[in-house]
């Protein structure tokens, strides 16, 4: 719990300047020129991820928190992402726990990693 909610403050707090919280259900962008380091509460699941001006050679970092139901999924990633282990992350189903989604780019793929089951919320 503190690892993550440590890491959400450190953004918070200017050290990146690049935090950015994304509001969206089915369909959510993630626009890389707004923050390296975004978060989402899942309130449904997620069908399609998309992503918008990434820098080159840069790390990604997306929280998603379940919301007070949880079970939520996020499904739908991009073809230029690819996982660690070859497969997309399952994230974990407890109401208000969080999994942070690493992303690594070099310009043309994602190299993607998950910290699973990271805490329940603050």
């Amino acid at each position: 719990m503190a690892k993550v909610i440590g890491y959400q403050q450190q953004f918070i707090r200017g050290v990146s300047g690049s935090y950015k919280l994304v509001t969206s259900t089915g369909a959510p962008t993630f626009d890389w020129r707004m923050a390296n380091f975004q978060e989402m509460t899942l309130t449904a699941n997620v069908t399609c991820v998309h992503f918008n001006n990434p820098r080159r050679a840069a790390k990604l970092d997306i929280l998603f928190r379940q919301d007070g139901t949880g079970g939520r999924t996020v499904t739908g990633w991009p073809a230029c992402v690819l996982w660690l282990g070859r497969t997309a992350p399952t994230l974990g189903a407890c109401p208000g726990y969080a999994d942070l989604i690493s992303l690594n780019y070099n310009g043309v793929n994602f190299f993607g990693t998950i910290d699973k089951d990271a805490g329940p919320s603050a």
